[in-house]
C-alpha cells in the first residue's frame, strides 16, 4: 500500500527539509578566508596593550583580562598556540566571562589580521 500524503505530513517533509539547509548553513559560517575554527563573531576585539606572563594577565584594549592555564589560543596556522606566542599590537578577538567577583576572564583567544573586520566589541570602532 502506497503512503497517503496528508497535510500535515507534507508540512513536515518541507520543515525538516528547511531545517537541514539552515544547519548546513550554520556550520559552514565562519570569518572569510579564515580556518573553520574560527568563530563567525567574538565577545571582544582588541590589541594587545601589554602582557604579564607570570600572573597570567594581559591588557586588551584598556580591559585588564585573566588568562587560565587551559585557555585555548589559535592562529591561522595552528589551534594550539601559547599565551607567549602574543605580543604587544597583536589583535585578538576573544570570549571571556565575569566570575562572582567581577574578575573578567578569557576562555579562547584568536591572533586576527588586522585587516579582517569582524564582529564583536571593540573600543577601536568607537574612535
Amino acid at each position: 500500500m502506497l503512503p497517503i500524503k496528508t497535510p500535515s505530513n507534507r508540512f513536515f517533509q518541507l520543515s525538516t527539509f528547511g531545517l537541514l539547509i539552515l544547519s548546513m548553513q550554520l556550520f559552514a559560517a565562519g570569518l572569510p578566508g579564515m580556518p573553520n575554527y574560527y568563530p563567525d563573531q567574538f565577545d571582544y576585539v582588541g590589541h594587545v596593550q601589554r602582557l604579564d606572563l607570570a600572573n597570567r594577565q594581559i591588557v586588551i584594549d584598556d580591559l585588564l583580562v585573566n588568562v587560565p592555564e587551559d585557555t585555548p589560543i589559535y592562529s591561522q596556522q595552528s589551534q594550539t598556540e601559547l599565551l607567549s606566542q602574543l605580543y604587544p599590537g597583536i589583535r585578538v578577538g576573544f570570549s571571556a566571562s565575569y566570575n562572582s567577583r567581577g574578575t573578567l576572564f578569557m576562555k579562547a583567544a584568536w591572533i586576527i589580521p588586522r585587516t579582517l573586520r569582524v564582529p564583536g566589541k571593540s573600543d577601536e570602532e568607537e574612535r
